[in-house]
C-alpha cells in the first residue's frame, strides 16, 4: 500500500448544509470527508438550533462539521462550536494569532479564507491550520465562479480550493493536489437544496 498517496488524498467537503435530509443523504456518502454549516449571513445560514440537529446526524455517519463564519467575534464562534460540536472552524477574515490559539485550545482545527480575484495577494502572516482559496465576489463565498487556478502552481503549503467547482471542473481541480476540495452551488437545484445526484456524479467525475 502507499501510504504517501493515502497522505497526500484529496478530500472533499459540501458546504451550505440547511436539510435534514440532505444532511442524512450527504453524510451517508462514503466518499464525503466534511460537510460545512454556514452561520454567517446567507441563504445558506443556519441557525444554532438547527445546526445542533444537522451536526448529531453528520457525525452520527462519521463525517466531520465545519462551521463557516465571517464577521461574526471569537466568543460567538466558541458558542456555536461548543453547543454545535463543531470539528472545525472556516473563517472568511484575518484570524490573529491569539484566536488561533484559542481556538486550537478549543481542539478545533482552523481554516483561513483567502479571497482571489486577478491576482493572489498573501498577508504576511497566516494562523490557520490550512488556507481555503475562493473567489473574490459579491458574496463571502457560495458565489459559484472559479477563479484562475493556475494562481496557485507554485503555492507549496497546504491548501484547500473553492468557488465554482463541480462535476465539469472536478478533475481540473483535483489535478492541483490540493488538500481540500470544497463544493457548494454547482451541486443544489433552484430552491438551494443539495441534490444528491448532482453529488454522486460529482464523486463518479472525482474518482477518475
Amino acid at each position: 500500500m502507499n501510504f504517501l498517496k493515502l497522505i497526500k488524498m484529496t478530500k472533499l467537503k459540501i458546504c451550505g448544509i440547511k436539510d435534514i435530509l440532505n444532511a442524512e443523504q450527504i453524510s451517508g456518502l462514503e466518499q464525503i470527508d466534511y460537510l460545512g454549516l454556514i452561520f454567517a449571513q446567507s441563504v445558506r445560514k443556519v441557525d444554532e438550533k438547527t445546526a445542533i440537529k444537522l451536526s448529531q446526524i453528520i457525525h452520527k455517519n462519521h463525517k466531520k462539521v465545519v462551521g463557516v463564519f465571517v464577521d461574526e467575534n471569537l466568543e460567538f464562534i466558541l458558542k456555536i462550536a461548543q453547543n454545535a460540536e463543531l470539528d472545525g472552524v472556516q473563517i472568511h477574515r484575518r484570524i490573529a494569532q491569539k484566536d488561533f490559539e484559542i481556538l486550537q485550545k478549543n481542539k478545533l482545527f482552523v481554516w483561513q479564507v483567502i479571497s482571489v480575484g486577478e491576482n493572489l495577494q498573501m498577508p504576511s502572516q497566516i494562523y490557520a491550520n490550512m488556507t481555503l482559496f475562493d473567489t473574490k465576489g459579491k458574496f463571502k463565498g457560495g458565489n459559484g465562479i472559479s477563479f484562475d487556478w493556475n494562481l496557485l502552481k507554485d503555492y507549496k503549503q497546504k491548501f484547500g480550493i473553492a468557488g465554482g467547482i463541480g462535476v465539469h471542473n472536478i478533475r481540473e481541480a483535483k489535478a492541483l493536489n490540493p488538500t481540500l476540495i470544497d463544493v457548494n452551488s454547482k451541486v443544489e437545484n433552484s430552491q438551494g437544496l443539495k441534490e444528491l445526484a448532482k453529488i454522486k456524479d460529482l464523486i463518479k467525475e472525482f474518482q477518475k
